[in-house]
């Protein structure tokens, strides 16, 4: 572009001020002091506390760390103690049913053949299913709490609670369990 092409542009010159516009409120003019506040929180879960927290610890009485850590582990020897007991009373209440369930069938079994034999096959039959449907609803219900109680254990593992007398947390996003 030559400078005749050139649009006309109105230059200033440097000693020519421009027209300042005063506010039209008086407090727009008051300048003002925004401050900000930066807080940090630590929030840990577990029997014991970080390195850095249980160093300061034993800074402010010494052999505290010690004993944190004996009761951490009083703790855990509780909690596998319990979980084991647990686990055995299970296996022996299984064991238990099981044996009630081949006896009530087995004898299910004899009134049936004893209703079959004196010619009232009808009366056999119901003498037959009646236990075997009521053990199978059972088994049903047995897996179906079992299951739910595994789903409601992992929830708590996924999203712990901190306190009980807080408000329930918003759910994460991200893959959430099925509910039943």
């Amino acid at each position: 572009m030559t400078e005749d092409e050139a649009p006309s542009r109105r230059e200033q010159p440097a000693d020519e001020r421009e027209e300042v516009i005063e506010p039209s409120h008086p407090s727009a003019a008051v300048p003002r002091v925004i401050e900000a506040a930066i807080q940090a929180s630590v929030l840990h879960s577990g029997p014991l506390p970080p390195p850095e927290m249980l160093a300061q610890y034993e800074k402010i009485l010494p052999g505290l760390a010690d004993r944190i850590m004996a009761e951490a582990e009083r703790q855990t020897a509780h909690r596998q103690a319990a979980e084991m007991t647990v686990i055995r009373n299970d296996a022996r209440q299984s064991m238990v049913g099981m044996a009630a369930g081949v006896v009530t069938v087995l004898a299910a079994l004899a009134v049936a053949a004893v209703f079959v034999l004196q010619g009232q096959p009808w009366f056999g039959i119901v003498a037959l299913l009646a236990p075997i449907t009521t053990l199978a609803g059972v088994f049903v219900h047995g897996n179906y709490s079992r299951r739910k109680e595994r789903a409601s254990r992992l929830e708590e593992t996924l999203n712990p609670a901190v306190d009980a007398d807080e408000p329930p947390r918003e759910q994460p996003s991200g893959p959430q369990l099925p509910r039943e």
